[in-house]
């Protein structure tokens, strides 16, 4: 066969490309979702060199203006930058190894999703390891750490083994600079590990999930960290353990600004209706564990209060307003709450805390009450100032759905509004009247909405009304059954590369982009896509989840 049968067949195939990608027996070919409107460059003569005495020296400019330059620059562009000479070497790898992000979903070509400036990414278990190895031999680049988070460990990756819990604990002993430590993974941090950093009261961030088998262990040192600004602990199984933790980690710190409890979510979620917990474990933590905050440090500056996964009372509420100046909270986040209400008492919760609240700006909020509804009357009494909520309704059948409506729209200055409505059961709702919808779009300032999805069949009315009444709005996340329109049953069929669960639901992006064309990323259900309207371009990209979840609800860390 010669070059030209080749080119010819070549051209035959590229001409039906379309055609073999599309599905059997379906009559339309799949959205050509990415762009290739980019043309090859043309061939030139190559052009003559220039002279380059004119030109500036990178290695004669003073150092101060060298940091700048590098502060602006990607992990790649400094590895390839520091080949330059020694002294920008230096300052390259200075900067390299100040800020290390572990995150399995970080993905090189999200650069405008993912902030690459100042950052050193490790994504995958090579490199984690290569990382942690050069860590212990090469004390004096690493003590520059100043930030360690790791946020989703790369696979085969094994916590466990002897020789990376070894490799893990000389690493800690090298961050002679470390200021923030986030430990985020379900395999949580022992505190064998934490008790080895160097410099423990330069320690400004602990945002950590620790291993409950070493709480107790006696031959631990207080893990005294006296200027934490910010701390967050999770999990903890009962008052007891919490306590001995604090006990450990927080003591005599002068200016905490955020603190953030998270109970173990299994133990609750585990038990119908929450009701069968003993006493111990679920009720007096909250009393209980802020008379040991309180004697140990100063919560009058505290700003950020996270309180997840437990159980309140009335006398909980009063406890908070004692212990922490809640006037002073900019955000508060209760996610996974249970009240259990006192019949003889007409006090609430929410309600004992609502007056407290003047500064709040960030709410996040899911609390099941068990006998009487405060959650309309609690957002109606909260100052207007509101600019991001994230709340649950668990709606009662003698609740009108505008009533829930007004109390959210009176706070017309939002930004960030995520709505989740269920029933007392906690199915999710499926049926929601269009007036809802309708009521929302006085929030015109909003630029990102997490919602239920209803029926989208009438422009008019519904979800899709409110979107074209949102003309700031970016981030869209669309949730439920009904979220991906009517099911075609010709895309329930098995196929090894076509039907994955993007391709089911990509139409309904794009009536969403043509009823609000300022979207950039919409989320259905599980399905995440990059949008541009001008181009029509609709690209999956499911390694952006964790990011696209701090910009539709309000998280701590």
């Amino acid at each position: 066969m010669n070059d030209k049968d080749d080119n010819r067949i070549s051209a035959i195939m590229n001409s039906h490309t379309i055609s073999l990608n599309t599905p059997i027996n379906y009559s339309k070919a799949p959205k050509q979702y990415y762009h290739h409107s980019t043309k090859m460059p043309s061939l030139t003569p190559t052009p003559e060199p220039i002279s380059t005495s004119s030109f500036i020296q990178l290695d004669n400019l003073p150092t101060e203006i060298l940091v700048l330059i590098i502060d602006n620059l990607s992990q790649f562009e400094l590895v390839n930058l520091s080949q330059v000479n020694k002294k920008i070497s230096r300052l390259c790898h200075e900067k390299l190894f100040r800020n290390i992000i572990v995150d399995a979903n970080f993905n090189i070509f999200d650069s405008n999703e993912f902030r690459t400036h100042s950052v050193t990414y490790i994504n995958s278990s090579y490199n984690f390891k290569k990382f942690v190895k050069l860590a212990t031999t090469s004390e004096k680049k690493h003590a520059e750490i100043e930030r360690f988070m790791c946020l989703n460990m790369p696979e085969n990756v094994d916590l466990y083994s002897h020789e990376i819990h070894h490799d893990l604990k000389v690493m800690f002993s090298n961050f002679h600079k470390l200021k923030e430590l986030v430990w985020i993974i379900d395999d949580g941090l022992d505190l064998e590990i934490l008790d080895v950093l160097p410099n423990k009261d330069i320690l400004e961030t602990l945002i950590l999930n620790i291993k409950s088998n070493v709480i107790s262990n006696e031959f631990f040192e207080d893990l005294v960290f006296k200027n934490l600004k910010n701390l967050q602990i999770f999990p903890f199984y009962t008052s007891n353990y919490l306590s001995n933790i604090i006990d450990k980690i927080v003591v005599n710190c002068a200016d905490l600004n955020m603190l953030g409890l998270t109970k173990f979510p299994s133990i609750i979620q585990a038990i119908p209706h929450r009701q069968q917990l003993t006493y111990e474990v679920e009720f007096l933590w909250i009393p209980k564990v802020f008379r040991k905050i309180n004697k140990s440090t100063n919560l009058a500056n505290l700003t950020v209060l996270s309180l997840n996964d437990v159980m309140v009372t009335y006398m909980d509420a009063k406890m908070l307003t004692k212990s922490v100046t809640l006037s002073n909270l900019t955000t508060l986040h209760l996610r996974g709450v249970t009240e259990l209400t006192d019949t003889t008492v007409s006090d609430s919760f929410l309600l004992i805390l609502a007056p407290q609240l003047t500064s709040l700006s960030h709410l996040s909020l899911d609390i099941e009450e068990t006998k009487t509804e405060y959650l309309p009357d609690f957002l109606l009494e909260l100052p207007s100032l509101l600019t991001s909520l994230d709340v649950k309704i668990r709606k009662r059948e003698e609740t009108p759905f505008d009533t829930y409506s007004h109390s959210i729209t009176r706070h017309n200055g939002l930004i960030k509004l995520s709505v989740e409505l269920s029933d007392q059961e906690d199915h999710s709702l499926n049926h929601i009247p269009s007036e809802f919808y309708k009521s929302l779009a006085k929030l015109t300032k909003l630029q990102s909405l997490r919602i239920n999805s209803s029926s989208l069949s009438d422009t008019s009315s519904g979800l899709l009304y409110l979107l074209s009444q949102l003309p700031q709005l970016t981030f869209l996340d669309v949730f439920g059954k009904q979220a991906g329109g009517m099911p075609i049953l010709g895309l329930d069929m098995i196929h090894p590369t076509i039907f994955d669960d993007w391709f089911k639901v990509q139409h309904v992006v794009f009536i969403f982009l043509e009823n609000n064309h300022t979207l950039k990323y919409v989320r259905i259900n599980s399905c995440l896509f990059v949008c541009d309207y001008s181009k029509m371009i609709v690209n999956p990209n499911d390694g952006l989840n964790m990011w696209f979840d701090r910009n539709v609800k309000i998280i701590t860390f």
